[in-house]
């Protein structure tokens, strides 16, 4: 994945999958949380997929992942609207179920 500013890496459990389809091409949709645990500090972020990045993020609840994707804004009759896609989904082991990982190297200011 090319890293610019609006990309991110998260880690955590899905929950509250919901798969769909949209469109007159039917293209795959799958919108859940992720459960994101940073000391005591828990946030359960709404992410969404689509085609086959929904199909494979459909079969994932309950499991600890990585993600990474781009946040995305929009505009719609004056109001504004964020979305967190994903493009990328990796199980990870339990080993590395570790609730407060250490950002990689490049994501760090020092």
């Amino acid at each position: 994945m090319a890293y610019d500013k609006n990309s991110f890496v998260l880690r955590g459990r899905i929950s509250n999958v919901e798969f769909s389809t949209i469109g007159q091409k039917d293209t795959p949709l799958c919108k859940a949380l992720i459960k994101v645990t940073r000391g005591e500090n828990v946030q359960f972020i709404p992410i969404e997929a689509f085609g086959d990045n929904a199909k494979i993020l459909s079969d994932m609840d309950s499991e600890y992942v990585q993600v990474e994707g781009q946040l995305k804004g929009r505009e719609y009759e004056g109001k504004h609207y964020v979305s967190v896609n994903v493009w990328d989904v990796l199980v990870l082991r339990e080993a590395e179920n570790n609730s407060d990982p250490e950002p990689p190297k490049e994501d760090r200011p020092f």
